[in-house]
């Protein structure tokens, strides 16, 4: 009897715990791929910049130029980083190498704080249809 109940608790743990981990995922990537806006760090503020999740693990930052208002991939200059995500346990987020805790996670507002310098950076969700159709146009590699 005690081994049915110690199994029963276990199998309630295990799916909460994971019904969290596909939430979290569905709220980040969405059905496919979702893209979130992330203020910018541009002292001027005229580049704005995107980053794009999907369901496989990528991602890939995009800027908007301010000079003709077009979106490329942006080729972050000399600095590499890995364009892959994953989530571990369900409050931390790996953007390639760098662990970031996911402090705010909503349909609409993700918060994360470098767990290393204690830098938090806020995205929100891109709902603007013409917004959402210029960034599409831009091929994902």
């Amino acid at each position: 009897m005690k081994k049915t109940v110690y199994f029963m608790l276990f199998i309630i743990c295990f799916m909460s715990c994971s019904n969290g981990l596909d939430r979290n995922e569905f709220i980040i990537a969405g059905n496919n791929c979702q893209y979130w806006y992330k203020a910018s760090p541009d002292s001027f503020g005229k580049t704005r910049y995107y980053i794009y999740f999907d369901r496989k693990g990528k991602r890939v930052i995009l800027e908007e130029r301010y000079c003709d208002k077009k979106c490329y991939i942006y080729d972050c200059g000399d600095v590499y980083y890995e364009p892959k995500w994953k989530l571990k346990n369900d409050t931390i987020i790996i953007w390639g190498i760098k662990e970031r805790k996911l402090t705010i996670i909503s349909d609409s507002v993700i918060v994360t704080e470098d767990k290393e310098h204690h830098i938090s950076d806020t995205l929100y969700k891109v709902t603007n249809p013409q917004l959402l159709k210029k960034l599409k146009k831009v091929p994902i590699p």
